[in-house]
């Protein structure tokens, strides 16, 4: 089990802008996933997922980003005994209130995503903004980048730590 990051090419962490048909293809993996029916699919195999600070910052400078929405996914990897890795895909959110000037629909305090080409109203300018949002896969899956340290570790079922 690997806890860091290593330097090898192979191994690089590198922020991901992806499609959107790809994004949803991966949350539907996940949505569709049973573990009944594969019994190599664990909750053990997905515990947690690593994050770099730089890519949040990335994700939240898109224009009017308040939030991040993180919408979890089996994205596939042949090198895998399932075929898939866990991934998060994040998206820049916000209040649909701030998005829209002098928008005040019942439902002006929903948070929600921005994806895609959309124009927005920037507060701190006063005018709208016209913004492509990506769909951002900026994770590791812990396994294999765990802290077997942390109190939030907690071993499986079968005593193993991964």
């Amino acid at each position: 089990m690997s806890t860091h990051v290593t330097k090898d090419q192979e191994n690089e962490w590198q922020s991901v802008a992806v499609p959107l048909a790809d994004a949803q293809s991966w949350v539907s993996n996940w949505i569709n996933a049973n573990p009944a029916n594969d019994p190599d699919f664990k909750p053990s195999d997905i515990r947690a997922f690593v994050v770099r600070r730089a890519d949040f910052v990335e994700m939240l400078a898109q224009p009017d980003s308040e939030f991040a929405r993180l919408y979890i996914g089996l994205k596939p990897n042949p090198d895998t005994k399932l075929g898939y890795e866990p991934c998060l895909v994040i998206a820049s959110a916000a209040v649909k209130g701030t998005t829209i000037k002098d928008y005040d629909g019942d439902d002006k305090d929903d948070i929600i995503d921005l994806i895609g080409e959309q124009t927005v109203y920037d507060i701190a300018t006063g005018k709208e903004v016209k913004g492509d949002y990506q769909v951002f896969d900026v994770t590791r899956p812990c396994p294999p980048i765990c802290d077997p340290e942390s109190p939030l570790f907690i071993a499986a079922p079968d005593g193993s730590s991964c």
